[in-house]
């Protein structure tokens, strides 16, 4: 959802991932680990500009609002552990800032 006003600018975004059967293992110790899915993962971003001129903007935000943690998995085709590198991100709530000049 995007908000303008004159110089003013609000975004708020969501990433909606819906979940998925987990790589299941044959053999592991416990029926919880070798047959479960991922659950379905949210993350909220949210971000503000204001433009100086018609050439120059200046954006700030946050990444992953709520600090949601990627969802468990038993994935183990990647170096990570207990998260899913292609589905998850484990980096947390993230500030941000961008100053952004256009030579028209």
């Amino acid at each position: 959802m995007d908000w303008d006003s004159g110089p003013l600018g609000l975004t708020l975004t969501n990433s909606y991932l819906s979940g998925y059967r987990d790589q299941n293992v044959a053999g592991l110790a416990t029926p919880a680990w070798s047959d479960r899915d991922v659950e379905a993962y949210s993350l909220w971003d949210l971000s503000g500009s204001y433009r100086f001129s018609p050439n120059l903007r200046v954006r700030a935000g946050v990444l992953n609002l709520a600090d949601t943690a990627p969802p468990f998995t038993n994935q183990s085709r990647y170096f990570q552990v207990t998260w899913d590198p292609t589905y998850g991100d484990p980096r947390g709530r993230s500030p941000y800032a961008n100053l952004q000049y256009s030579f028209k």
